[in-house]
């Protein structure tokens, strides 16, 4: 049955903040990095595709400019324009960059806001990419989209879930994921998992990948046996960023059994750990909303901006990403 309130709302200023954690773990799921031809930043928006559905463009124009960085717009990006997706993306690396997902942009829904499809943005910035889109066309699994005072956002209650296109097959180079969230914890602490990449059928001793969840406070990275735990991460008033940057092979012929893993919370490293490279093969049954590794945990909270990296981010350009995120999901 699904939950009937998908509106989300921060709990009372008067509860006191818990901690919280980054933990990585076990088994297959994933966050990446793309490159991009930023010779093509024009900051055009492409059209939307049809559906079987009644769907509405996601508004993001009338709303991005809420949303829109508070910093120096780059020459051609002043006024309206600074709130495009080129222009957007020149405010944060995009070498590697696989999958870029923008709630103020890209999301069409049924006429009643549930959505059934969340665009990347990479092929507005590079003509001809094929883009990860998460779709879902069962009534019953489809979050909502809301709109607040930073944009609009997806907001994820019970049996909600989108599903990702098979891919994400290399990762040598190694992993970052960003994301802008606010989770609704609940009287533990849990929120849920809110990324799965997948899994692909190769097994060896690489971890096949890993997921991002928030349960008891933490927030929960997991790559086969491996985990990293930080504390105090989020309260769950408002909007966090959260980030993971997973080291690859380095050169290696094989996965090395140990790299470094870095969390962190906005723009400042919170734990540093060490987990498997991640293995070669392609991954399938990604999900944004719903746990890999257990089929029943859902996530419950929102969602704003998630971008996914196929190499690790070194810590100038893992910064710029968190501060271009901090910057467009400011906590109320």
């Amino acid at each position: 049955m699904k939950r009937a309130a998908h509106s989300i709302a921060a709990p009372p200023t008067t509860r006191s903040r818990l901690p919280w954690g980054i933990v990585m773990g076990a088994v297959a799921l994933v966050s990446c990095t793309l490159l991009v031809d930023t010779s093509n930043l024009d900051g055009e928006r492409a059209g939307v595709d049809g559906g079987t559905e009644p769907l509405v463009e996601s508004g993001a124009e009338a709303d991005a400019d809420v949303a829109s960085p508070d910093v120096v717009s780059p020459s051609g990006c002043e006024g309206a324009a600074a709130s495009s997706t080129g222009c957007l993306a020149r405010r944060f690396p995009t070498d590697g960059l696989i999958m870029w997902l923008r709630a103020d942009d890209g999301v069409e829904t049924t006429a009643d806001g549930r959505v059934t499809v969340w665009r990347d943005a990479l092929p507005k910035i590079r003509p001809g990419t094929i883009g990860n889109d998460a779709k879902q066309s069962q009534s019953a699994a489809q979050p909502m989209r809301v709109t607040e005072a930073a944009g609009a956002a997806v907001a994820f209650a019970a049996d909600d879930v989108l599903t990702l296109p098979a891919g994400f097959d290399d990762f040598t180079a190694g992993l970052s994921v960003f994301v802008a969230v606010w989770p609704q914890l609940d009287g533990n602490g849990t929120a849920g998992s809110f990324l799965a990449l997948g899994a692909p059928a190769l097994q060896d001793e690489c971890a096949r990948l890993g997921e991002l969840s928030i349960g008891g406070y933490s927030l929960d990275y997991r790559a086969e046996i491996d985990g990293v735990t930080a504390i105090g991460s989020s309260d769950g008033r408002g909007w966090d960023v959260f980030s993971v940057v997973h080291e690859g092979w380095n050169g290696q012929g094989k996965c090395p059994a140990s790299t470094t893993v870095t969390l962190r919370v906005g723009d400042a490293v919170v734990k540093t750990g060490t987990a498997r490279a991640l293995t070669k093969g392609l991954r399938t049954d990604g999900r944004i909303g719903r746990s890999w590794y257990f089929p029943d945990d859902y996530f419950n909270g929102k969602l704003g901006e998630i971008l996914v990296y196929e190499r690790a981010l070194d810590d100038a350009q893992a910064r710029q990403v968190a501060q271009y995120l901090t910057a467009r999901w400011p906590r109320p």
